[in-house]
């Protein structure tokens, strides 16, 4: 999996924080656009938004990192983030009707129905569970487990404190395909994010495939994989092709504006341990492109 490996080698590149004792107590105090964040389960995190909206996430370490950061994109995205649990749970047709598309760009707009089949294949598989339950390399590193594990109760947090039936975006107020999400679930979201121009891109042929009538019948021919075109580059320049000297690496993934195949633009601190800005693919808990300081 190709996002699990820029996972592992996220988290891998830094040094664990050591653990924090923070308060117990179940608040969230807001002051101008600083929210300070603190659970019952001994999570805590300052989230700070710019004048644009955009969160800061402080934190001391790397399960208060995920909640805070969790808290913060249910507070801008709820909506989405469970649209794509039920899609990645296998019940887009029991919500939405199975002759309806899927209207995520990344996956190929298969039909509710074909989504449906193809998730619930891959739910069957354990391959979720499997990753959780593993070590790195072939599974999470601790520092990314902790990621998750905190994303999952910051969007719990967000949620049983706003309630389903007051959120903001009509879209799902209020609707019974909203609901608290688990460790599994953010899995799910992650691998199918790794799918990205590859089974996602055939899902349909996934779905509806049935065995052969004869060891004669030819298979069939594979789907243009790339219908669109897209693709993403980059350019670097060196400090001898710069005015002031310093290097320069420009990134340009062709993702859509709009939909779950979008960028989130957020920044994690870990005082002494991490300080990273840039952009993260929905449903994931990382930055995936973006720079340190």
């Amino acid at each position: 999996m190709r996002l699990a490996w820029q996972l592992t080698c996220a988290a891998a590149a830094v040094t664990a924080a050591a653990a924090l004792a923070v308060p117990a107590s179940a608040d969230a105090t807001t002051n101008l656009s600083t929210t300070t964040l603190h659970s019952s389960d001994h999570y805590s995190a300052v989230i700070r938004r710019t004048e644009f909206g955009i969160p800061h996430i402080l934190a001391t370490d790397f399960g208060d990192l995920g909640y805070g950061y969790g808290y913060a994109f249910a507070q801008d995205n709820m909506c989405t983030l469970a649209d794509l649990v039920v899609t990645t749970d296998g019940r887009r047709s029991e919500f939405f009707g199975p002759d309806a598309q899927d209207d995520d760009p990344l996956d190929g707009n298969p039909s509710n129905l074909d989504s449906d089949v193809y998730h619930r294949w891959e739910n069957a598989s354990g391959i979720a569970q499997r990753t959780l339950g593993q070590p790195a390399p072939l599974g999470m590193t601790p520092q990314v487990r902790q990621i998750v594990n905190g994303y999952v109760a910051g969007v719990n947090r967000y949620l049983a404190t706003t309630g389903v039936a007051n959120l903001p975006d009509p879209t799902c107020r209020a609707k019974p395909w909203v609901h608290p999400v688990t460790a599994v679930e953010m899995e799910r979201v992650i691998y199918n994010v790794n799918q990205f121009d590859a089974l996602n891109d055939v899902q349909p042929q996934i779905a509806e495939a049935v065995p052969a009538a004869s060891a004669a019948n030819k298979p069939l021919a594979l789907p243009n994989m790339n219908p669109t075109g897209a693709g993403s580059n980059g350019i670097a320049v060196g400090r001898a092709g710069t005015r002031n000297g310093d290097g320069i690496l420009l990134a340009n993934p062709h993702f859509p504006w709009q939909n779950a195949g979008r960028f989130y633009q957020v920044q994690f601190t870990i005082p002494g341990v991490l300080d990273v800005t840039g952009g993260s693919l929905y449903g994931t808990p990382v930055i995936e492109i973006g720079h340190n300081q």
